[in-house]
């Protein structure tokens, strides 16, 4: 017998009822009669606070992606939000529900998964999954994926090469922090979110550059920031989807300037690195595999950054437990074959799950960048105006989109509007196919 059914109208009734480890209920009736009853299986997307971005946004896309593919697999999506946090973008057949309503969930449903739907959420998920029983990573475990002093000191226990750091909560170790790493550091907040607050700085005068920046920083205030010394070298990203333990798809990336040049203008985008791997671009897999196994993680998907010095060193960088962000999802959907959101909620729920990945050339994505709040419209005009994409004509262009608002904000407070997909096979194709697409947006944006 299978059936929806609450603690509540048990009581009401009446009728004792105890849980079995099967995720099952015992009920009693009374008369010397028990029966089975098995709850619906349900999966919970953790949001803990998230604007809600455009309807043809990648982030909705994602959440709809994982809904539907829940949906698919006979399992009921529930969205957790917030307690004040009013009802976001939703999906078809998705029930919300606030956090503190989220803890009699497993009175109704048989929870299989807690899934962070983005960074901010990953302790989130991992505090539901102890205090609902549902298996995965452990708060103590998501935490390793949040606290940037706790991941790195995970990392060099896996055997990982991590950059010296150290942090401070007033101004004399902020000078002595620079003063051991040397002048050119990356300064970003402990518990930050992607490249959020995270600034490449030259500290010539720490002290004036600590009074200057650093105000609401003072000795009563715990350590939330962190200086590391500056890493020199090409940037990568790896995503993974890991099923059972088993790394079931990596999808390796070099970044085309590093994400925090966005600040002085730099195009930002990502080309694949699938074909002819150098010996140093193959250790980066080998070690976000090893570090994510001693993290713990069985079942879900990871952002990870690495960093190959110019000596061929691999560096980590940071590890995240959520989808990449920014244009990874179609960018890894026309280069793989994969939509990331429906393989983390496959993952989840489908014991032997191993994605189908298409072979295919080297793909980039580069994202469209705008300068003021009106570039929105300018390019949304252009894209109506030319049946759907005005880069459409430019050798080496696989596609273009342009979101609708609200936007999403970068370090640098620009706004992101969209993107496009080129090919990456040739070096000299793929400057030439980047150089007239950034002259063409240009232009756009000055009508």
């Amino acid at each position: 017998m299978t059936c929806k059914i609450r603690k509540a109208s048990f009581c009401e009734e009446g009728k004792k009822w105890r849980r079995l480890k099967n995720r099952q209920l015992l009920l009693e009736t009374g008369d010397n009669v028990s029966m089975t009853i098995t709850l619906p299986r349900a999966s919970l997307i953790v949001m803990n606070g998230l604007t809600p971005v455009g309807a043809n946004h990648p982030l909705h896309s994602s959440l709809r992606i994982m809904a539907e593919t829940s949906h698919f697999l006979g399992v009921q999506p529930v969205l957790v939000i917030k307690d004040m946090e009013d009802t976001p973008f939703l999906a078809e057949g998705l029930r919300v529900v606030h956090a503190l309503d989220s803890y009699s969930l497993s009175e109704e449903f048989n929870l299989t998964c807690a899934i962070p739907f983005h960074e901010g959420a990953v302790e989130e998920a991992g505090f539901l999954r102890e205090k609902l029983g549902i298996q995965g990573l452990t708060y103590a475990q998501s935490v390793c994926f949040r606290d940037k002093n706790k991941m790195h000191e995970a990392a060099a226990q896996a055997g990982l090469r991590v950059p010296e750091a150290r942090s401070f909560s007033n101004e004399a170790e902020f000078v002595a922090a620079v003063n051991e790493l040397g002048n050119r550091v990356i300064l970003k907040p402990v518990d930050g979110l992607g490249s959020f607050q995270t600034h490449d700085m030259q500290v010539n005068n720490p002290a004036v550059v600590y009074n200057n920046s650093f105000n609401s920083v003072s000795e009563r205030d715990p350590k939330v920031f962190r200086l590391e010394a500056y890493v020199p070298g090409k940037q990568y990203h790896v995503d993974t989807v890991v099923q059972g333990g088993r790394v079931v798809f990596q999808g390796l990336g070099q970044y085309i300037n590093p994400p925090l040049d966005v600040i002085i203008g730099k195009p930002q985008g990502v080309i694949s690195r699938r074909h002819n791997l150098s010996l140093a671009e193959r250790n980066i897999l080998t070690q976000c595999t090893k570090l994510i196994a001693h993290l713990g993680m069985q079942n879900g998907v990871t952002h990870a950054e690495f960093f190959i010095t110019p000596g061929g060193e691999v560096v980590f960088g940071e590890i995240a437990a959520r989808i990449g962000g920014m244009m990874l999802v179609p960018f890894y959907k026309k280069a793989y074959g994969i939509d990331l959101a429906q393989a983390y909620m496959a993952a989840e729920l489908l014991p032997r799950y191993q994605p189908e990945i298409k072979d295919g050339p080297e793909l980039g994505a580069e994202i469209f960048i705008g300068r003021a709040t009106w570039d929105n419209d300018r390019l949304h005009q252009a894209f109506q105006n030319e049946n759907g994409n005005p880069f459409a004509d430019i050798s080496g262009v696989r596609a273009a989109e342009a979101f609708l608002p609200p936007y999403v904000w970068l370090p640098s407070f620009s706004p992101f509007l969209g993107y496009y997909l080129f090919d990456a096979s040739n070096p000299q194709q793929t400057a030439e196919t980047q150089r007239q697409v950034r002259e063409r947006f240009l232009s756009l944006m000055s009508r």
